[in-house]
C-alpha cells in the first residue's frame, strides 16, 4: 500500500489493517500489538508497477506486529483466518474515480508459518518472539491507559482551543471561562441517584456505574480542556478521578467481585481481569504483586469500614 506524502507509518499501518483486512482502529487497540522498535526503512529499485518500463525507486517501511487473541474480538479474528491460520478473503467497494459506477475489489490472503518465510529467505523485521522492546510495551500500555478518556465534545473543544497561537482559552468578555465551558450542561441527579441506589446490586456492573457517573457529572470533562495546577496532564487527572470512583465502587461490592476488580482491574468486557496484561516480565511481576495483595489483604476489615 502506498503511504501518502506526509502520513506517518503508524497511521499507514492503521489504515492498511482497516481498509485491506477490515480491522477497525478500535479493534486494533485491543488485538493488534505493533512494535515501534521493529520499524525499518529500506529501498528497492525495480520497474514501475503502474508505468511499465519506468525504473522506480521504492521506499519501503516494514514493521512487525503481533495478533493478541481475546474473547472480545473473536469474530473479527475468525474473519481473518485466526487462530487456525486459514486462507481468507476480504472485499471492499471502490468508488469510481470518474464517470461510471464503482467496483467491488476482492482480496485473497493466506497465512505463512515462520518456517515458510525462513525457507523463502524473506527479510523481516525482528520477531516479537525474541523479546519485546521497552518502547513497544510502553506504547501498548499507553494505548490501554487512554481507552476510557473521551474526546472533548464540540462545544468544549471549540471554546477551549479557539484563538490558536494565543492563550489556551478564548471567550467572551462578559462570561467567565467556567460559565462558557459548562453552558447548557447540568448535573443529572436521576443518574446520580441510580448509581447510589444500585451500587451494591449484583446486576449493576462497573460499566453501568461509569455510564451513570459520567452522565451525572459533566464537569469531569473539564479535566480535558486545559493544563492542570497539579502539573499532570488533564487525561491523567481524569483517570485518577475515575480510578478513585471505581475503587469506591469495588469496595462497596466486596461481597461480590469487588476484591478481584480492586486488585486486578478490568478486562475488555468490564469483568475482573483473570490474567496479566501481556507476557512481558514487568507485567508478570506486577501480576504477582497484585496476587499477593489480593491474598493477604484484610478484606473483612475493609468491608466493615464501608458498611
Amino acid at each position: 500500500m502506498r503511504i501518502p506524502r506526509g502520513q506517518t507509518w503508524q497511521r499507514a499501518v492503521e489504515t492498511l489493517l482497516d481498509k485491506r483486512l477490515g480491522i477497525t482502529p478500535e479493534t486494533q487497540l485491543s488485538c493488534i500489538a505493533v512494535d515501534p522498535a521493529s520499524h525499518v526503512e529500506s529501498e528497492d529499485r525495480a520497474a514501475s508497477r503502474s508505468y511499465p518500463g519506468v525504473d522506480t525507486l521504492y521506499q519501503i517501511d516494514e514493521v512487525t506486529a503481533r495478533v493478541v487473541m481475546n474473547e472480545v474480538d473473536t469474530a473479527t479474528l475468525h474473519r481473518i483466518g485466526l487462530p487456525d491460520g486459514q486462507n481468507f478473503a476480504f472485499s471492499r467497494w471502490e468508488p469510481a474515480r470518474g464517470p461510471g459506477a464503482g467496483s467491488m475489489t476482492i482480496m485473497h490472503w493466506s497465512w505463512q508459518s515462520s518456517r515458510d518465510t525462513s525457507a523463502a529467505r524473506v527479510q523481516r523485521a525482528p520477531s516479537l518472539t525474541r523479546g519485546h522492546s521497552e518502547a513497544w510495551w510502553a506504547e501498548v500500555r499507553e494505548q490501554r491507559r487512554l481507552l476510557l478518556v473521551p474526546e472533548p465534545d464540540g462545544d468544549v473543544q471549540g471554546g477551549a482551543r479557539a484563538g490558536a497561537g494565543g492563550s489556551w482559552f478564548s471567550f467572551g468578555i462578559s462570561a467567565t471561562v467556567l460559565e462558557d465551558l459548562m453552558r447548557g450542561k447540568k448535573v443529572d441527579m436521576k443518574r446520580a441517584r441510580r448509581a447510589a441506589r444500585e451500587i451494591c446490586s449484583p446486576g449493576y456492573t462497573c460499566q453501568d456505574f461509569y455510564g451513570d457517573i459520567t452522565a451525572a457529572f459533566p464537569e469531569l470533562n473539564l479535566y480535558l480542556v486545559g493544563d492542570m495546577t497539579s502539573g499532570r496532564a488533564g487525561e491523567d487527572e481524569y483517570q485518577r478521578t475515575l480510578g478513585a470512583m471505581f475503587s469506591f465502587f469495588w469496595l462497596m461490592r466486596l461481597h461480590l467481585d469487588g476484591s478481584q476488580s480492586f486488585c486486578f482491574g478490568l478486562d475488555e468486557n468490564w469483568k475482573a481481569r483473570a490474567r496479566p496484561f501481556d507476557d512481558s516480565q514487568a507485567a508478570l511481576d506486577e501480576w504477582e504483586r497484585r496476587s499477593a495483595f489480593h491474598r493477604d489483604a484484610e478484606w473483612a476489615s475493609l468491608e466493615s469500614s464501608c458498611s
